[in-house]
């Protein structure tokens, strides 16, 4: 049996298939033991020349100076939408171009600010859509597009067939903003147990190496040092834990690069604990990332965002460190206080440096909290039970949903208007669309009924006169029907004068309208 065909679409000007970061490169390894998964990254169509695949921690993108001008604010976010809406144009054409005559599944489209080129794709080839929805990122106060920006927003959530978030979180707030919450399905970030193995060998190895003895309690951060990392705070933290006498008791770790590194470095000098109570390490390729780990006995999170649990904290879970993350409803849904790591009040470094201290004064809470934390990830989190489950949820509803096709060309009045009105009122629900062909005549009759379910297609030509619908149903509707991928065709009026392709059941209501009406029953036993 043939694979289903996926067209999974990174859409963003910045993303490249060269350097597809390790959360999109684990879904696409994943995805593709199962299905056909075509890839296509938004930066791969400009040309240009693709970042160098960074290492883990590494953030080394600093804001140009025309960036930080408040005054030029509204014109640079102005001309990064008008560089989005002709990204999205191109990216459209490619897709077109490159697959607009294969047969594919399903469209599944990573969110990026004025991009729906997916979208578009899915509607004009009747494809089920999935649209992988990040946050706003609409989030700036002023431009001149950013009206159009919001539009398409909200556009893109109330047109996608599914919609995919990381927490729980942001389905809640997708579903204040209006969108149908039974369309939206969470999957949380994961991480790889297979990756991610505790090796006490290597954790030594690596101790040795920092000078650092196996009785020493090791705090770790391994990050971006982005804004919302809040990386300062565990600088804090180390400095009010080194003023209450534990310089010799434990050593903090921190590794990576990025945006806030300097200013944690000046303050890890100011504050005096760099070089005794902290170590700061620069960023290191991915694959050192698992003896770091291995080494470190408690890992933080000194902030993050209060919409998504990071895959950091999951890496940190399933290498069986203590976790300790800020106390955010997304956190909570990874993370159960106490029983797999633990929570501090966030942005205070006061209740930090107290839960650090709290299993260091109970020090024998930490490998339990660690081994607990891997069996949640193994058990809750795996790339499998969270993105590959929710594919696999969305083919078996999406991809097998059947298209019924009504014709309702002759239903000009009375009776044969009641009938498809009454029938379009008392569907089942279940999993199914109906396309209903209608005319100029009755469209405004059953345009009421137009919906995500349900679908009207004029055929303007086949309107003109009886000939002209006759031809059009012997010649035109049969590979009308083909091109829709129809399930049903149906022809309420007795009547059936199209040859439906293999494949397609036809079906037709016999009326008292002899001799048609003996020679259908023929046709229909």
């Amino acid at each position: 049996m043939a694979r289903k065909k996926i067209i999974y679409i990174v859409s963003p000007r910045s993303a490249f298939s060269s350097n597809p970061g390790r959360k999109i490169s684990s879904i696409i390894e994943l995805w593709k033991k199962k299905y056909e998964v075509i890839t296509f990254f938004g930066g791969d169509i400009l040309g240009g020349t693709p970042p160098t695949a960074s290492n883990y921690g590494n953030a080394d993108v600093y804001e140009k100076s025309y960036r930080k001008s408040a005054i030029l604010e509204p014109l640079v976010h102005t001309v990064s939408e008008l560089k989005d809406i002709i990204h999205n144009i191109k990216s459209y054409q490619f897709l077109q171009e490159k697959y607009g005559n294969e047969k594919i599944d399903l469209i599944w489209e990573r969110s990026s600010r004025l991009h729906f080129a997916g979208l578009l794709f899915a509607k004009k080839h009747k494809l089920p859509y999935v649209l992988e929805w990040k946050d706003n990122l609409v989030n700036y106060k002023f431009s001149f597009l950013k009206p159009i920006a919001l539009y398409y927003e909200h556009y893109k959530c109330s047109h996608a067939d599914k919609i995919v978030v990381e927490s729980q979180v942001l389905k809640d707030y997708l579903s204040k903003e209006g969108i149908d919450s039974e369309k939206i399905i969470v999957a949380h970030n994961a991480s790889d147990s297979s990756v991610f193995i505790r090796d006490e060998i290597l954790g030594l190895e690596y101790r040795k190496g920092l000078g650092i003895n196996n009785e020493t309690v090791l705090i770790g951060y391994l990050g971006s040092y982005a804004f919302y990392h809040d990386s300062v705070r565990l600088v804090l933290a180390a400095q009010i834990l080194k003023e209450r006498g534990y310089e010799n008791k434990i050593k903090f770790l921190m590794v990576g690069n990025g945006k806030e590194y300097k200013q944690c470095l000046e303050a890890a000098k100011e504050t005096k604990v760099l070089g005794n109570i902290l170590i700061m390490k620069e960023a290191v390729p991915k694959e050192e990332v698992p003896k770091i780990l291995s080494a470190i006995d408690i890992s933080v999170l000194p902030g993050s965002t209060d919409i998504i649990s990071p895959i950091k904290v999951l890496e940190y879970m399933v290498s069986e460190t203590a976790v300790i993350v800020p106390d955010y409803a997304c956190n909570r849904e990874v993370i159960e206080d106490g029983i797999n790591g633990l929570l501090f009040e966030a942005k205070n470094e006061l209740d930090l440096a107290d839960t650090i201290e709290s299993l260091i004064l109970q020090s024998e809470r930490i490998k339990p909290l660690g081994e607990k934390a891997k069996v949640t990830v193994i058990q809750k989190f795996s790339w499998e039970s969270t993105w590959g489950k929710a594919l696999d949820d969305i083919m078996r509803k999406k991809v097998s949903m059947k298209l019924l096709v009504i014709n309702a060309l002759s239903a000009l009045r009375g009776g044969g208007q009641t009938y498809i009105i009454n029938f379009l009122d008392h569907l089942p629900e279940g999993d199914f669309k109906v396309l209903l062909l209608v005319n100029s005549k009755n469209r405004d009759v059953f345009e009421k009924y137009s919906s995500d379910s349900i679908e009207l297609h004029e055929a303007v030509w086949a309107s003109k006169s009886i000939i002209h619908r006759t031809l059009w149903e012997r010649f035109t509707l049969p590979s009308f029907l083909s091109e829709h991928q129809a399930t049903v065709y149906y022809a309420p009026g007795g009547v059936m004068t199209t040859k439906v392709p293999n494949g397609v059941i036809s079906a037709t209501a016999l009326r008292n309208m002899l001799p048609f009406d003996e020679r259908e029953r023929k046709r229909f036993p």
